[in-house]
């Protein structure tokens, strides 16, 4: 039978992670194999004895990348041999799993609502059926205290968003991003062409998820520099500014 990947093995490891108490990674590996009913004894000790160096490093090089991209750590994992591993705390799960049932237009408007409060004051939803994949934009700056000073509109910073309401099984394809890239894109346009903004005028391009996104869809977000934030993410900012409660 074909080879178990590190890619696999690390998959199926982290979705297995149940525990906030340090557990070796060769038994987090073996029981998460084990329930696959796939795999002999002799089969998952030659996996885990073949691959657990590079399941490691790809664990280890995850957790770097998550923190690269702005998210919350989902789980630990020390440099010892064998490495320990485990689970981040939740952050707020009873929030998340709000946000992830909430109705997908309280939900852009929860998008502009964390916008506004960074310092984006002008922000509009203009999410529906014909909205080209932009849900949300807004005109500002990310510091208060310059709004009351005189400054032409044009040369504020805008941004143009999609916000993505998934339950958690569902996430964030790379396709999805880059439809949405074409429909900012659009609306830039418009933007110029109405003379709301100008050619060198500063654009943040957002995308937010309730979920989260698949690696492709994240590697393709951070070549692009698009502002992506997942399910976790968002809680950690609805909390450090104080929305919680407009998930109710």
């Amino acid at each position: 039978m074909a080879k178990l990947s590190r890619e696999i093995i690390a998959q199926w490891a982290i979705e297995s992670l149940e525990s906030e108490e340090w557990t070796l990674l060769p038994k987090l590996c073996e029981d998460s194999i084990k329930k696959q009913n796939k795999f002999s004894e002799r089969e998952i000790d030659e996996s885990i004895e073949r691959e657990l160096e590079n399941v490691a490093e790809l664990l280890r090089n995850k957790a770097v990348s998550a923190k690269e991209n702005g998210e919350i750590a989902i789980y630990e994992i020390d440099d010892e041999a064998p490495p320990y591993i485990r689970k981040c705390g939740e952050i707020y799960p009873d929030i998340l799993k709000k946000l992830q049932q909430m109705e997908w237009d309280k939900f852009e408007k929860l998008c502009t609502d964390i916008l506004q409060i960074l310092g984006w004051n002008e922000s509009e939803n203009i999410g529906g059926r014909q909205d080209d994949g932009v849900d949300f934009h807004s005109f500002g700056f990310p510091n208060h205290q310059i709004f009351d000073l005189p400054m032409p509109p044009s040369c504020k910073v805008l941004v143009i968003g999609q916000a993505k309401r998934y339950k958690q099984s569902n996430t964030v394809s790379e396709t999805e991003i880059r439809k949405f890239v074409g429909g900012a894109l659009k609306k830039l346009n418009d933007f110029r062409k109405s003379g709301k903004v100008g050619v060198l005028t500063p654009v943040i391009f957002a995308f937010w998820t309730s979920s989260d996104f698949q690696e492709p869809a994240k590697e393709y977000a951070k070549t692009m520099g698009i502002w992506f934030m997942n399910g976790r993410t968002l809680v950690e900012y609805l909390n450090k500014l104080n929305l919680g409660q407009s998930v109710d």
